[in-house]
């Protein structure tokens, strides 16, 4: 954690000035020093998702999942990835995973943002 924590400020300072080249290698930097580490992957998927590099997002939001499967809002971001290209029924059941892994946590808002998006998708 303590080799880690500085390579996320850096990337989230990358993100904020819209460096993605940098903010790519930073993360690239903390996944090997951690391969299996899930945020390196969220955060992947945020920074491909920026970058409209949407299936590239997809591979490392499931990475994500894969390594940390009570991350809700990982579910979250990728139910959005899948409803635009077109699964609501994925995205359905992204999204009804994500509630059933927030319920009780302490991210309500993510859990707010998760039983909203499935109630819109629910609707005629």
């Amino acid at each position: 954690f303590i080799q880690k924590w500085p390579k996320y400020q850096r990337f989230f300072q990358a993100v904020e000035d819209e460096d993605y080249a940098v903010a790519g290698d930073v993360l690239e930097q903390v996944r090997q020093l951690d391969p299996e580490e899930p945020a390196v992957h969220f955060y992947l998927g945020s920074l491909n998702t920026q970058m409209k590099k949407y299936a590239e997002a997809e591979t490392n939001y499931r990475a994500c999942l894969k390594r940390f499967p009570d991350y809700g809002p990982a579910y979250i971001n990728l139910a959005r990835l899948v409803k635009a290209r077109g699964d609501a029924e994925e995205a359905r059941a992204l999204l009804g995973e994500a509630v059933k892994r927030l319920k009780g946590g302490e991210q309500q808002d993510a859990l707010q943002l998760a039983e909203t998006m499935l109630r819109s998708l629910n609707q005629p």
